[in-house]
């Protein structure tokens, strides 16, 4: 029964926030431009120029503005979570680190597993400087194009397009289904007005923008790569978001402006509203732009992943191996090993289940951080006793290379990443954490003193 509650005492055991005999050995080279590039490459995608038209015409109508301000505000309080523990714990590693150093090892290795299966949709194989330095170009050029959507808008946008009756919307839902009249006919892009599907759809665009402003964690991962962590961290991460607010509060804006909603494509938006006010060749400066949002979201999404994984094998919790570092002082073999992983997940998984599990990981991360920040703040000592409920897993079959990702192919290479990841973290990480072996190294030390002989005078 002893070595029971031992053995639980262990899985909830916590790092502390200066661990004895951790030197970091990457290079401290980034500055708060670095970073603020970093966040507003990774947050600010290709979605900008595909998501505003579909939550537009679906969703929110002109009143997208809204949802994206609402949006807003509920990454500015996740961001500030993040802020802070980037501020008070400037380390590699985000939410798994975070989580370590509050609520617990076991914790801590399910928040990295989940943040690594989120991130295995590309890879970065640059260093750290050269990596930034391609950033701050394509990010540059996204926002150029972006403040030149905004201003075309603004100049060509109409403000009646807000103002929309509802005999116009049953006059275009009438010639969509090719009728003559409009009796019996139910408008099927809202009710007209500023918020045409009701405040109702407001919201239900604010959650689906929500996800276009995840990507700023990635600046909490350089921790021990910041010149200046403390300032540059929460500095970095709330100019990234509010550039990002702008940015999709801007190109909304002046979408619906340009362009009646129940008129916009939601496939390519931009494209389609420049050729409704004759500019028909700004969609090359659209495509460009696209192609340099992709490429910075990809390289900032990635950015994290080998940073996570080192974190994770300096700890113990994964193979040594994997904490190694180049001469460029950035992680190589968790790179190659990263690049490894994501190219055979990617054959088995669809496009659907990969976006799933980003937007799960993701989820969980954040609230995660929300509590462990609470915890942080309010609990002066830690507990020595905690609950835990250890999760399951499901059973699985034989996998089999199929021809093409299948959903069947997605849900079976879940269930086996779930179970690899605890077979790791039970077979290995538990006999191999190193904070397990600083408790151990102290206990005996502590013991070795109580038993030694007094010679003083009697």
């Amino acid at each position: 029964m002893q070595s029971i509650q031992s053995f639980l005492r262990g899985l909830c055991r916590k790092k502390p926030l200066e661990p004895e005999g951790e030197v970091s050995t990457f290079r401290r080279c980034l500055t708060t431009l670095d970073l603020v590039a970093l966040g507003v490459g990774s947050t600010l995608g290709a979605g900008v120029y595909v998501l505003s038209g579909e939550v537009a015409r679906t969703l929110a109508g002109p009143s997208i503005i809204i949802s994206f301000l609402i949006a807003a505000l509920a990454s500015i309080f996740a961001g500030l979570c993040y802020a802070e523990f980037g501020a008070r714990v400037p380390k590699t590693g985000s939410a798994y680190l975070y989580s370590y150093v509050t609520v617990g090892e076991v914790w801590a290795f399910t928040t990295g597993w989940n943040l690594l299966l989120s991130y295995v949709i590309g890879l970065l194989a640059y260093g750290v400087e050269e990596s930034t330095t391609v950033n701050k170009i394509f990010t540059s050029v996204n926002v150029l194009v972006l403040i030149f959507v905004i201003v075309s808008g603004f100049i060509k946008g109409k403000l009646q397009n807000w103002f929309i009756t509802e005999d116009i919307l049953l006059n275009a839902t009438a010639a969509l289904e090719n009728r003559t009249l409009t009796f019996n006919v139910s408008s099927e892009y809202g009710v007209g007005g500023f918020f045409p599907f009701g405040f109702e759809g407001t919201l239900a665009g604010a959650a689906t923008c929500f996800y276009a402003f995840v990507g700023f964690d990635c600046i909490a991962t350089t921790g021990e790569e910041v010149q200046n962590p403390q300032k540059s961290i929460p500095l970095g991460i709330v100019a990234s978001l509010l550039i990002c607010f702008v940015s999709y509060f801007g190109v909304s804006a002046a979408l619906t402006l340009m362009m009646p909603y129940y008129l916009l494509s939601t496939q390519s938006p931009l494209p389609v509203a420049f050729a409704y006010i004759g500019w028909a060749a700004a969609k090359y400066a659209v495509a460009v732009g696209s192609l340099c949002a992709l490429s910075t979201s990809l390289l900032g999404s990635m950015f994290p992943m080998p940073r996570v994984l080192f974190a994770m094998a300096r700890d113990g919790l994964m193979f040594k191996s994997l904490c190694k570092v180049s001469l460029r002082q950035s992680p190589v073999v968790a790179t190659l090993s990263s690049g490894t992983v994501a190219a055979i997940m990617a054959l088995f998984f669809d496009l659907k289940a990969l976006v799933d599990m980003m937007s799960i990981g993701t989820l969980f991360s954040y609230t995660l951080v929300a509590i462990c920040i609470l915890v942080l703040r309010y609990q002066e000592t830690p507990s020595e006793e905690n609950d835990l409920r250890t999760p399951t897993t499901s059973s699985f079959g034989f996998l089999k290379p199929p021809s093409s990702p299948t959903k069947e192919t997605s849900n079976t290479v879940t269930t086996c990443t779930v179970f690899i990841g605890f077979l790791i973290y039970f077979g290995y990480g538990v006999r191999n954490s190193v904070q397990k072996q600083r408790l151990l190294s102290s206990q005996i030390n502590f013991e070795a003193t109580e038993t030694k002989p007094d010679n003083g005078p009697k």
